[in-house]
């Protein structure tokens, strides 16, 4: 049962069910923003590990991608679109 009220909600937590998008703590998020704005990190990416798969967050701008997974789990449509290009 979902207990979004709109829409636009349940398409978010659909988003969010599919792996399609991660959640980060908003004071996390917040940090990373402040750090974007100065320049400051500790380094371009940050690793990760959530269950099997890896991802890669870029400091600079928060956006993450998948890294690494296993060979089975590329294979799913959704998750092409989330790999790293770089």
């Amino acid at each position: 049962m979902d207990v979004a009220s709109s829409e636009a909600e349940v398409a978010a937590l659909n988003k969010i069910r599919s792996g399609q998008y991660e959640l980060i703590k908003s004071d996390e998020l917040a940090q990373l923003g402040k750090d974007a704005e100065v320049g400051r990190s500790v380094g371009r990416y940050q690793m990760h590990q959530i269950g099997f798969r890896t991802w890669r967050l870029a400091t600079a701008t928060g956006n993450p991608c998948l890294l690494l997974t296993l060979d089975s789990d590329w294979k799913k449509p959704d998750l092409g679109v989330q790999a790293c290009r770089q």
